[in-house]
């Protein structure tokens, strides 16, 4: 038999968690925490957070080139 311990991690590590995901490219649906759970709805605030970042920056590089 294999016993499974989960560490209970904080809510700012798991934030990072799913910011690292979205910069591994890993799917928003790969989450890997029950839905409807306070660990989920942290895993895609750091996800969606990094993704907010880039799309901005993705913009801001638009602009750069229309000044060229």
């Amino acid at each position: 038999m294999t016993l499974v311990v989960r560490v209970r991690m904080s809510s700012g590590e798991i934030i990072d968690e799913g910011t690292d995901a979205y910069c591994a490219r890993t799917p928003r649906s790969a989450c890997p925490y029950e839905p409807n759970t306070n660990e989920h709805r942290d895993w895609l605030r750091g996800w969606d957070g990094a993704e907010e970042i880039d799309l901005e920056d993705k913009v801001v590089h638009l602009s750069d080139l229309r000044k060229g």
